[in-house]
């Protein structure tokens, strides 16, 4: 593993600028530095990345969510009508399934991860209940997926300060970032 290039400047008196250590690098998967993970709010720029296929370019003007399938009312959603939905925000502790990996005998397939893969942050977003309400999801409908490595299917991904930043719910800002 190697670190990704730290810059120790200052945003702000005494702010540390924090850049997380790069486990591979195509797709990019890094994990946070271990100082960082001693702050209440895992440093958005020090969140540890999971990524299975690379990130796809995202355009916020013409980024389209489709929620279908088991769905009696199907639809799409752009960016800024997600933004002006109604949102929760909420600290979450968000760790990678393969933490520790590096640290077991024998070594298992995946990622090396040392006990870095964590991060905890502020998220705010739209929460899938209201999406799922919307396109009235059939009750027993058991999984959500997407056909092809689009932010719907990266969702192990954590980066915060992504407008498109993946976790439960269609994430759209933390405070630390501003809003798309």
């Amino acid at each position: 593993m190697t670190a990704a290039p730290v810059s120790h400047g200052s945003r702000g008196l005494g702010a540390t600028v924090w850049a997380p250590e790069t486990v591979t690098a195509d797709p990019y998967n890094a994990q946070t530095p271990s100082a960082a993970l001693a702050e209440p709010l895992t440093p958005v720029g020090a969140f540890f990345v999971r990524d299975h296929f690379g990130s796809p370019p995202a355009t916020p003007g013409r980024w389209r969510l489709r929620i279908g399938g088991a769905a009696a009312a199907p639809f799409d959603i752009g960016h800024d009508e997600l933004l002006a939905m109604e949102h929760r925000e909420l600290d979450v502790v968000v760790e990678c399934a393969g933490n520790g990996r590096s640290l077991m005998t024998p070594l298992p397939p995946g990622l090396p991860w040392s006990q870095q893969a964590v991060g905890c942050a502020h998220f705010a977003g739209v929460p899938f209940r209201f999406l799922a309400d919307r396109a009235r999801i059939d009750p027993a409908a058991v999984e959500t997926s997407s056909p092809e490595p689009t932010p719907a299917r990266c969702a192990a991904t954590a980066r915060p300060s992504s407008a498109a930043c993946r976790s439960p719910w269609p994430c759209t800002r933390t405070p630390s970032s501003p809003p798309a």
